[in-house]
């Protein structure tokens, strides 16, 4: 009975910490800077930004974020953020200024945003969300750069493959479980 005790929670703590979204988010990394796309719900998806304010390269010296695009997201419209404003058009070194996109461009109302370590931008929409390989655009202000800003990020945010500990603890949980199964069918 004990064994059967401990094999249950060791099924149900290796399916809990296997199932942890953040190993199956979008990421990628520039110039020290993280960025990741999760679907929140069935209405939002987030945008996170971690270690911005130890950006390497030309990006050395950021300090907060003018507007970023997000595209290639499936069959989705109407993106809203708070406080940001939402345009069809395309961004550039200049900002939301160029036409010809779907949507996803956003600058922000009250102007640029401050970066901190952790950022972390909920973005709600409608239709259908696709995050199969979501296009990432962004652009900082303050680097010590002679345009002000560094590089412009443009790049495909490719799915993150799940992290070989979150496969072994899978794999031990359906264990435990098969165990458990095989001898409940004995006795």
């Amino acid at each position: 009975m004990k064994l059967k005790t401990a094999l249950t929670a060791l099924a149900i703590a290796a399916m809990t910490v296997a199932a942890v979204p953040v190993s199956w988010a979008n990421s990628l990394t520039f110039q020290n800077v993280t960025f990741e796309i999760l679907a929140v719900d069935s209405n939002t998806f987030s945008l996170g930004i971690t270690n911005a304010l130890n950006a390497n390269g030309d990006w050395t010296g950021i300090e907060s974020l003018a507007s970023f695009e997000v595209k290639t997201l499936g069959s989705v419209s109407s993106l809203t953020l708070t406080d940001w404003t939402n345009t069809d058009n395309a961004l550039s070194a200049n900002g939301c200024l160029n036409g010809g996109t779907s949507g996803g461009c956003f600058t922000r109302n009250a102007g640029p945003l401050a970066l901190t370590n952790n950022m972390l931008l909920k973005i709600d929409y409608t239709g259908t969300l696709n995050l199969t390989a979501p296009h990432l655009k962004v652009l900082f202000n303050g680097a010590d750069q002679g345009d002000g800003h560094g590089n412009l990020l443009s790049q495909t945010v490719p799915q993150a493959v799940p992290e070989p500990a979150s496969l072994m603890l899978l794999g031990a949980g359906l264990a435990g479980i098969g165990i458990w199964r095989r001898k409940a069918t004995k006795i």
